[in-house]
């Protein structure tokens, strides 16, 4: 027997919503921003990021905020902290998210930004030749970095019609 729907999936009794009295504390507007950047629902910017990635949140997190919690308090949540997916490819479940402040969170994003490099290949000679940065290839061939971040992200990876470029990734090495 179903009692109703929530976004168009039915609810069975067993599925009956949560009674907990945090829907206006940050803890549960962090686990309903969460639940909502990896839902298929979400037609904006951040879908690509998670959900068209594959990015999901647990099944016991996000069928319930009670077990989110508990984890979160479990593991250091404060009001001054932010969730952080420990290994960025992976899903937000207790195995792989860590409680850590905002400038930590960025300093992780501009580490990870960075060990984004440039392979250039000459497609005449197959030379290839990685930058850096972004910022370093846009350098070489005199082309604004936006542009190349641009051609870089599938717009159209040619430059001069005999190189092509393409993100290269050493995680540090």
């Amino acid at each position: 027997m179903d009692i109703g729907n929530i976004n168009g999936n039915i609810l069975h009794p067993s599925d009956k919503p949560e009674k907990h009295g945090d829907r206006w504390t940050r803890l549960y507007r962090i686990w309903s921003a969460m639940r909502w950047r990896c839902s298929k629902n979400n037609k904006y910017e951040c879908a690509k990021t998670y959900y068209g990635k594959g990015i999901r949140v647990c099944d016991e997190w996000d069928k319930s905020y009670l077990k989110f919690k508990e984890w979160a308090l479990q593991n250091g949540y404060k009001d001054n902290l932010t969730i952080d997916r420990i290994n960025n490819d992976g899903n937000y479940e207790p195995s792989n998210c860590q409680w850590i402040t905002l400038s930590e969170n960025a300093s992780k994003a501009n580490r990870e930004k960075k060990s984004n490099k440039v392979l250039m290949i000459n497609t005449e000679n197959n030379e290839r030749h990685i930058f850096n940065s972004v910022s370093e290839a846009s350098r070489h061939f005199h082309i604004a970095r936006d542009t190349l971040r641009k051609r870089l992200n599938g717009y159209n990876n040619h430059i001069y019609d005999k190189y092509l470029l393409y993100y290269y990734k050493d995680n540090g090495k």
